[in-house]
């Protein structure tokens, strides 16, 4: 499957297409596109956003859970994208962490632990969301 180069005008330009004119880009192919756009930007690449990037193409995708997984679960298995997008960002020292889990797993420390340290305000331990 072709990978596409994610552009400020690429969203006019797929409008424009149909199935079978040359760069047509299906749903799949833009999901991942988007998201790895999203991720490389900095910001998370959640579902609602994936929504909203399918909504104004206006091909009638309905952007369900279960058809936005299966178009990133690839980028999952390989690691290029967190699988747990929602959860709040952990600062420890100068590393940032994209969330509990990952900050635990990067810590060598249990989830608890981080959540405790940032509570009790340990200097270097916070929330950045």
């Amino acid at each position: 499957m072709r990978e596409i180069r994610w552009t400020s005008d690429i969203i006019e330009k797929q409008r424009q297409l149909r199935p079978g004119d040359r760069n047509y880009s299906n749903e799949w192919v833009m999901i991942r596109a988007y998201a790895l756009h999203l991720n490389d930007q900095g910001v998370r690449p959640t579902y609602a956003r994936i929504r909203e990037m399918l909504d104004s193409l206006g091909r009638g995708y309905t952007g369900q859970p279960c058809q936005i997984f299966e178009a990133l679960r690839r980028l999952y298995m390989h690691g290029l994208l967190d699988q747990y997008p929602n959860g709040r960002r952990v600062r420890v020292g100068d590393r940032l962490y994209r969330s509990i889990r990952a900050a635990a797993k990067g810590e060598h420390c249990r989830q608890s632990a981080v959540a405790e340290r940032i509570a009790k305000g340990e200097p270097g331990w916070s929330f950045i969301d």
